[in-house]
């Protein structure tokens, strides 16, 4: 999953980190060092959100599915119900920490800069090479009237940016004409197709989904722990392909 994951990789393993200390800290019997590793895990959940805030969600996700095994074999066990409630609430406070220390840096930051001509730059263009420049063929008319030809377009895709062309008005231009995909697209064509290609038929997806059934077929007594953990990789690669992130080169 780290292999495929298309957002920022250092975030993703702060994230990675971060959560696994905290759950550490909780599941532990000891007392010892309790602190100290909550306060570690937080610290590097706060510099993934700092780093890149979706990768720390989307990691956060895949995560998660750890806790809903260790939740499940809580259940299992021949234990009173106060005591299962109290080990599963540990599992629930590992997120409700991760997400409540960043989720407000992240709106503190975000006010912060939003009035900021190149942070608002930054993020159009990012909008643009990382989810797609609107089709020239399509939108010649659109381009000509920003006085941007076909050969800048090119340049574009290369990741060649001549800030004369494309400035601040034209890159906001350009990224509002896109608009954004609604519940309808999960029945189009375009996403099946986007979801097949570069998801399904990717080489690591399938070495996943290979490893996942050796697993279930080695330990078939506790098969979601591994069902699990693919389901929910699974489901960030949906959403991905839903927002549009798959199939460009920048991002391959």
């Amino acid at each position: 999953f780290y292999y495929a994951f298309q957002f920022t990789k250092t975030a993703a393993i702060c994230a990675v980190a971060g959560v696994l200390v905290v759950f550490d800290s909780f599941h532990s019997e000891s007392k010892r060092n309790k602190w100290l590793k909550i306060v570690l895990g937080s610290l590097l959940i706060l510099l993934s959100s700092w780093i890149r805030f979706n990768s720390l969600g989307m990691t956060a996700i895949v995560m998660s599915s750890i806790g809903i095994c260790i939740i499940i074999d809580i259940l299992k066990q021949k234990t009173q119900a106060k005591e299962k409630a109290r080990a599963i609430l540990n599992y629930i406070l590992v997120f409700a920490l991760a997400f409540g220390i960043s989720v407000p840096t992240y709106i503190i930051n975000y006010n912060f800069y939003k009035d900021n001509e190149y942070y608002q730059y930054n993020g159009y263009r990012a909008e643009l090479q990382d989810f797609g420049f609107p089709d020239y063929d399509k939108n010649a008319e659109l381009y000509e009237s920003l006085g941007i030809s076909n050969t800048d377009y090119c340049y574009f895709y290369n990741w060649n940016i001549d800030l004369d062309v494309l400035t601040f008005e034209n890159i906001k231009t350009l990224a509002e004409s896109k608009g954004k995909h609604d519940i309808s697209y999960f029945f189009s064509d375009e996403f099946f197709d986007n979801l097949i290609d570069y998801v399904l038929l990717n080489e690591t997806f399938i070495i996943l989904f290979a490893l996942m059934i050796i697993f279930v077929l080695l330990n078939r007594k506790r098969w979601y722990y591994y069902v699990s953990s693919f389901a929910f990789m699974a489901g960030v690669q949906v959403y991905l392909t839903f927002i549009g992130r798959v199939g460009w080169r920048r991002i391959s």
